[in-house]
């Protein structure tokens, strides 16, 4: 379907009012199409003002499980900062988020959302959806900080630095409004208080959610591409998701260190490969196809990481059973169709209590057309004590048929001083022909009063 068109406004100097509406959204898919993108709205003025307002690029809607949603358009506002801060702040939406009905489809991606300055940053953030590019943005202390009802993100190059002091919620209360998601790319996050995810209105499991990229390292043993550390609570309730992307050629994984974790049941922290509902653009959370230390060296071979690739040429064994810092690896196929590796679940709370009632994966994915399938990824718990009836699934990629064979299953390792947990399943196990199974780890080490538990 057609994409967005594109807007130009010119008021040098002078004030663009908005009251009502100036779109450039994409066209929605019917009839087993493709939606089109937003397009492009570029406004240049001394201070944009108005009341009620919506300036929106977004990517076409779709309602059918065999359509493809259309990604966010650009809209860029570039006002005089020293006549914009004599200006009251518009009551005004900007959205260049990607509209979806359906479930179980893949999605498009946030647009940009261009300021000269943080003149309309606040510590809550309702009226924004898109990725903020923002000249010499990077870094931000807040008090707090609340994403309501909106899909807002930050993508940087270079390490961006989000410091709140208190609590950082991400809240879903509107039915009428999309998502609510966080999404940051290759930074270090603290939070002194909680970090929140909550939705009150929808069983869906994608409206709500916190999705992590990160950053390439120096080396592939550097010890994480983003940095989320959480002073108290780690809080995902019922129908919410985080969402960890390793670096995709150098392996470079999220971090997550808090206090406590609380994975509410139907929550889930979700670093497989290939899930439609969440991801778009490449959808590995693992190595890239062909991309790992256990990527496959014969084509149409699965990839390797806790078990070994299917057939002669699949990817090998590598890391650690007891300590899986690395994700998955990637099949390999001469036609570029193989599967990335599944991700990795990294999450540190040493002194405190882990209880995962909801699911954990670190899965690949295969046997579709002529697909190799990656490896299973990682799953790393380490805490004093660890509850749930959850589950926990680092599995591999399928292969299609031979000469496509299965992936290797991952790594799981919990690492506890108390372990009080009644899991309802866990699993690495390696991919339908020939993938060989992966490594669970269930450890617990004695607890000395006083000292503090460690484990890389």
């Amino acid at each position: 379907k057609k994409g967005g068109g594109a807007v130009r406004i010119e008021a040098p100097g002078g004030a663009v009012t908005v009251n009502g509406a100036i779109t450039a959204d994409g066209e929605n898919a019917v009839n087993y199409s493709g939606a089109g993108s937003g397009g492009a709205i570029y406004i240049t003025c001394g201070a944009l003002a108005g009341t009620n307002g919506s300036i929106s690029a977004t990517g076409g809607d779709v309602e059918d499980t065999s359509d493809a949603g259309g990604g966010g358009g650009r809209i860029a506002v570039v006002y005089d900062p020293a006549v914009q801060s004599n200006t009251p702040l518009p009551s005004i939406v900007f959205r260049t988020h990607p509209r979806k009905s359906a479930t179980g489809i893949p999605i498009g991606g946030i647009g940009s959302l261009y300021f000269p300055d943080t003149q309309f940053l606040g510590e809550t953030i309702s009226l924004l959806s898109g990725a903020l590019v923002i000249p010499g943005f990077t870094n931000w202390a807040v008090n707090s900080l609340t994403i309501s009802n909106t899909w807002v993100g930050w993508r940087s190059t270079n390490r961006f630095a989000l410091t709140v002091a208190d609590d950082l919620r991400i809240v879903f209360t509107d039915a009428a409004r999309t998502f609510a998601r966080l999404e940051i790319s290759n930074a270090v996050i603290d939070v002194g208080g909680d970090l929140a995810i909550t939705n009150a209105v929808d069983t869906r499991p994608d409206r709500a959610g916190l999705m992590l990229f990160a950053g390439a390292t120096n080396s592939p043993a550097a010890e994480y591409g983003t940095l989320l550390n959480v002073s108290r609570t780690l809080d995902i309730a019922r129908y919410c998701f985080l969402d960890p992307y390793a670096h995709p050629v150098n392996g470079a994984a999220v971090k997550m260190v808090t206090g406590n974790l609380q994975l509410a049941p139907n929550a889930a922290i979700n670093a497989s490969t290939m899930d439609y509902d969440r991801d778009w653009r490449n959808v590995t959370k693992g190595y890239a196809e062909a991309k790992g230390p256990g990527a496959a060296t014969v084509t149409r071979k699965g990839g390797g990481y806790g078990g070994v690739g299917g057939g002669i040429g699949g990817g090998p064994t590598y890391g650690s059973s007891n300590a899986p810092t690395q994700p998955g690896s990637g099949g390999r196929n001469d036609t570029g169709n193989a599967a990335g590796g599944g991700g990795l679940a990294w999450i540190v709370a040493s002194s405190g209590v882990a209880r995962v009632d909801g699911t954990i994966s670190a899965n690949s994915w295969g046997s579709v057309g002529d697909t190799p399938g990656g490896s299973g990824g990682g799953i790393y718990i380490v805490c004093r004590r660890f509850f749930g009836a959850g589950s926990l699934t680092a599995n591999g990629g399928g292969g299609t048929a031979l000469p496509d064979t299965g992936g290797g299953g991952g790594r799981i390792a919990v690492i506890s001083v108390y372990d009080y947990s009644s899991l309802a399943a866990t699993s690495a196990l390696g991919g339908t022909i020939e993938g060989t199974n992966g490594t669970v780890v269930f450890m617990t080490i004695p607890y000395f009063g006083g000292s503090t538990l460690f484990v890389r």
